[in-house]
């Protein structure tokens, strides 16, 4: 009885601990060619695009022919091959490219 408990309590710690890497994998850094840094937290139907410390933006996912494409009516992000392309309430276009954790 014993050998199974430690058996499940195991499994469950294996599982627990994909659950938290999945979840943190979601969160992605990035910074653009003009020195600009940016986070994106992924989710199924929208991305929360944060801009520095406290700028948050909710972007619903838009339909496109290739990559994840997300937007409101002032920004756009563009994720495709592991880059970003991310369209600001000024049209300014910035090239963006993940930061190592």
């Amino acid at each position: 009885m014993f050998k199974l408990h430690k058996h499940l309590f195991i499994v469950s710690l294996t599982l627990l601990s994909g659950a938290c890497a999945m979840a943190q994998s979601n969160l992605t850094s990035y910074k653009c060619h003009d020195l600009a840094e940016i986070s994106v937290q992924w989710q199924d139907d929208k991305a929360l695009l944060q801009i520095g410390k406290t700028q948050k933006i909710s972007l619903a996912h838009v339909r496109a022919a290739s990559g994840a494409r997300y937007a409101n009516n002032q920004h756009e992000i563009w994720e495709h091959h592991g880059e970003l392309r991310w369209t600001d309430e000024n049209s300014t276009v910035r090239l963006c490219k993940p930061t190592l954790p």
